[in-house]
């Protein structure tokens, strides 16, 4: 689908009004998701988008499960990553009681974590590093997504067994979830009581987010069940139980909850941009009882703690569609987007085994989009994006998701880490002569997560497939195409009648398996 949204006019169209001042694009933004669902990229979808004084606009399609009742506003899916906005939140509520300094070496709560490679003394790693995604961690999708359920002990033993990092800390951004879990390690330590339990009673209860929780067997409303799309059609996946990597992307939650939590944000930079005046959020949200006199008005954080989350802390790299004098970076625990019509628009998206959710938001007018889907990484922050900027009126950005690529930083990074060569070789052999042989050697450099994202018969289907379609190939000219060094890895193997393009990303342990292996055709021999 386009990313462009039919009825979403720039800021010189609108006649220069201000982002949304002009009609409510009610049907339009329900066409929009309508068609979404309609295409078939998950069985459930759910979104929403709402402003101070306007009818809201709710999407409710499929059925919770296949003979279950439709979903409604009240339906529990998992969020992902989302949950990093009450991971970095909760970390600021230890901070107001003096109990976490921003600034700590993590050493200091984590002294069992031992950093290797290249970057292992390149200086202190401290908790605004891992809040800011700034901690020289690689991007690690894969591989933490699978590893939420791990026990204490085995995540310490993990932390003591060496974690590599792939630039020196502060350098640049790099998205790590594991620095969200060591992240939940520290609020652990300093408030003398765990992740899920600190979360939930310092945010959630006080927030009134009844329908939010780690686990599916703690909610009170209905969870629909996560799917991947399989060969033979949509195959159910079961909920993982919370654990160690909970504080990256663990919790579940609905519609009705995560407007309340966005809300509740929102109000941040909405009044701290100038206190005295009474903005959209003040006037508006207030008078129809979206941040009403109760839990939403004050709760565990101030208005100061909610606006520092939700300003850049470390830049990030503009994207090909970002319009002249865009601005993009990550706070705490959430993306900002500075847009040169709108002003600053506030996101997060969330992909996990079978779940997709995006939450989206627009301080100066309160104006909220949110969606959730139950199929693996399908991106529902494609349409959020589009759904809030055609609400602002605003000409479309790039899509929400996947999370920016690492900046170019102040320092190159060391080489190409050798596992990804051994990896290389590995693949290229394989497609070379895939053999009873090759096929083992190739499997050896595999994380676990590899079999569990698709299963092993299945992805050698897809790669034999592929090496058919482009022909005879030629492995000694195999070429180097770049790639997120020093943890992944790109390259060419050229065919008679097209070339694969190959990649491998490997995770961030002190022995590095692969997380993640495509490989894509050239266009045009398929």
């Amino acid at each position: 689908m386009s990313d462009d949204v039919a009825g979403a006019p720039s800021a010189a169209e609108s006649g220069g009004r201000p982002p949304g001042e002009g009609r409510w694009p009610e049907t339009e933004l329900e066409a929009l998701f309508q068609a979404r669902f309609e295409e078939g990229i998950a069985p459930v979808l759910v979104a929403e988008v709402t402003r101070p004084g306007r009818s809201p606009v709710r999407v409710l399609c499929g059925a919770a499960d296949d003979a279950g009742p439709p979903p409604g506003e009240r339906t529990a899916f998992r969020i992902a990553s989302c949950t990093k906005s009450f991971t970095a939140a909760a970390a600021l509520v230890l901070r107001r009681s003096g109990r976490l300094d921003l600034a700590t070496d993590i050493r200091e709560w984590l002294p069992e974590l031992r950093f290797t490679g290249a970057f292992a003394a390149a200086g202190p790693v401290t908790v605004r590093h891992l809040l800011t995604m700034s901690s020289g961690l690689p991007e690690d999708d894969p591989w933490a997504d699978r590893q939420e359920s791990m026990p204490a002990e085995q995540f310490d033993a993990l932390l003591a067994g060496g974690i590599r990092l792939a630039s020196a800390p502060g350098d640049r951004f790099r998205y790590s979830n594991l620095g969200y879990a060591l992240l939940g390690r520290i609020l652990e330590r300093a408030s003398g009581t765990d992740y899920r339990t600190l979360v939930t009673s310092s945010l959630l209860r006080p927030l009134g987010l009844a329908d939010t929780a780690f686990s599916a067997s703690e909610l009170s409303v209905p969870a629909v069940r996560g799917y991947r799309r399989a060969p033979g059609g949509w195959q159910q996946l079961p909920f993982s139980g919370p654990g160690m990597f909970s504080p990256i992307g663990g919790l579940f939650s609905t519609l009705r909850d995560l407007h309340r939590w966005a809300a509740w944000l929102a109000a941040g930079p909405a009044y701290a941009a100038d206190p005295s005046a009474a903005g959209p959020l003040a006037a508006g949200a207030l008078a129809a009882g979206a941040l009403a006199a109760g839990p939403l008005a004050a709760g565990p954080l101030d208005l100061a703690d909610r606006a520092e989350m939700q300003r850049i802390h470390r830049p990030v790299p503009l994207r090909p569609q970002d319009l002249p004098g865009t601005r993009r970076g990550y706070g705490f625990g959430l993306n900002i987007l500075e847009h040169p019509a709108a002003g600053r628009i506030v996101s997060h998206s969330g992909g996990y085994p079978g779940f997709s959710a995006h939450m989206r938001w627009h301080p100066e007018t309160g104006t909220i989009a949110l969606g959730l889907e139950n199929a693996t990484y399908s991106r529902i922050g494609e349409a959020v994006t589009r759904a809030l900027d055609t609400a602002l009126g605003i000409a479309p950005q790039a899509p929400a998701d996947p999370p920016p690529a690492a900046d170019s930083g102040e320092q190159p990074d060391a080489g190409t880490w050798p596992e990804l060569h051994a990896a290389r070789e590995a693949l290229t052999a394989w497609l070379s002569s895939p053999t009873d042989e090759s096929e083992q050697a190739l499997r050896a450099c595999f994380a676990p997560n590899m079999d569990q994202d698709q299963p092993w018969e299945e992805r050698r289907a897809d790669w034999l497939r592929l090496r058919a379609a482009a022909g005879p190939l030629h492995p000694e000219k195999t070429r180097t195409a770049g790639g997120e060094a020093p943890a992944e890895l790109r390259w060419i193997v050229p065919g008679e009648r097209g070339d694969l393009c190959c990649r491998a990303q490997l995770n961030p342990v002190e022995v590095p398996q692969v997380q993640r292996m495509d490989i894509t055709a050239a266009s045009g021999i398929l």
